[in-house]
């Protein structure tokens, strides 16, 4: 998905095994546009291309697995202003499964912006209003050639009918453009995102951290010189996690149960592969109804299947247990935005290789060892002595 494509009627881009779509600027001049680019071998079709001054957006059909799913790609210049009517108009157009992304240029701190303009507010409305999500990174996708400019995301998705379970989002910073990219996942399966390491969680024992920091610690170590400060800092971490570990209860690996299928929709998933195999080898007409009948009611099956676990998991939310507030929040929780990091050239760090660096040569250049002799210190020290009164130390 390409924005800002600058294509025209006379752009003609070719690679091997893939078709090109374009939604050119409604003046035709080579300027704004989006451009979408998909293998050919997947089952699609386009769409119509939506284009006016205000958005210009290119959108293929596939047939996927569960669904047919629409992928678009999008772009909105940032001189017009969108309402949240205009907003609603263009997603109007899409069906009921489809993944839109670009560059919105609508900055709102929900989906992790720096700050909010008028577009990201009318945006974030019309996405309430038809019950859209959207997939972002939280960190910056645009990085400006001025230095003076602070990055911001502007790039991100939009989906309707997508759960957040089957999609994943990461940042990509392989191209050279001031935008970075982002790559999106769409599985059929669930994504079982790995949750961060914590050092410590809500079930900490502060007080057996507490007294295994006392039993353990030693407090005679020579911090004189900068060889002598190495050693005390790591023997200072080891510490601290020992001790975070020993006071924190471990937690209990859930590994999800991929096999807790109802038998009927397993004996479902069996005549449907025995029909496939049939008519692969006959290509029979009779087969293939039947293969098809067979589908819409595995299709049928599992979702009646989501709707029961659904409401299942509704009914066990309770106000006395907090689960209620629990789940509202993670559907209410904004994304936290990763703020951009300088770098010592006045550059804009973007892999966390660059930020890891960026942090440990900081972090170098400010705890510095205190010299073990100090002449400035000595002599302000001498004349305190030799005339008590009121000490200024020297700038």
């Amino acid at each position: 998905m390409i924005s800002e494509s600058h294509s025209t009627d006379y752009t003609a881009i070719k690679i091997p095994n893939y078709s090109i779509y374009y939604a050119h600027h409604s003046d035709g001049t080579a300027h704004a546009g989006s451009a979408l680019i998909i293998r050919s071998a997947l089952d699609h079709y386009a769409l119509v291309p939506y284009t006016t001054n205000k958005i210009q957006s290119i959108a293929v059909q596939i047939n996927a697995f569960p669904w047919p799913l629409q992928i678009g790609a999008i772009y909105s210049p940032l001189r017009h202003v969108i309402t949240a009517e205009e907003y609603k108009n263009f997603f109007l157009t899409l069906d009921s499964h489809f993944l839109i992304a670009g560059d919105w240029n609508a900055k709102y701190t929900t989906w992790g912006s720096r700050l909010t303009t008028p577009k990201g507010r009318n945006l974030l409305k019309a996405t309430h209003h038809l019950n859209l999500k959207y997939l972002s990174t939280g960190e910056p996708t645009y990085w400006p050639v001025d230095l003076n400019k602070i990055p911001d995301l502007l790039d991100f998705a939009v989906t309707k009918g997508i759960s957040d379970v089957h999609s994943a989002i990461a940042n990509n910073f392989d191209l050279s453009s001031d935008h970075s990219a982002i790559l999106i996942t769409l599985s059929a399966d669930l994504i079982w995102k790995t949750p961060p390491p914590k050092l410590f969680t809500g079930k900490t024992n502060w007080k057996e951290f507490q007294l295994h920091i006392n039993r353990n610690i030693n407090l005679t170590l020579s911090l004189q010189t900068p060889t002598e400060n190495e050693d005390p800092v790591d023997y200072a971490i080891n510490l601290i996690q020992e001790a975070a570990w020993t006071a924190t209860p471990p937690r209990q690996n859930i590994t999800p149960d991929k096999h807790n299928i109802p038998l009927q929709i397993k004996q479902l998933i069996a005549e449907k592969r025995r029909a496939r195999s049939r008519w692969q080898r006959s290509r029979n007409p009779n087969d293939k109804t039947i293969l098809n009948r067979l589908t819409h009611r595995l299709a049928n099956a599992l979702k009646e299947n989501r709707n029961v676990t659904f409401q299942y998991y509704i009914s066990t939310l309770s106000k006395y247990d907090h689960t209620i507030w629990k789940a509202t929040e993670k559907i209410n929780r904004p994304i936290l935005p990763v703020p951009p990091i300088r770098k010592q050239d006045v550059s804009w760090a973007r892999s966390n290789e660059g930020k890891a660096n960026t942090f440990a040569h900081h972090l170098s250049r400010v705890f510095m060892p205190l010299p073990s002799k100090n002449p400035i210190f000595d002599s302000v020290v001498e004349e305190y002595l030799d005339t008590p009164g009121q000490l200024s130390l020297p700038h």
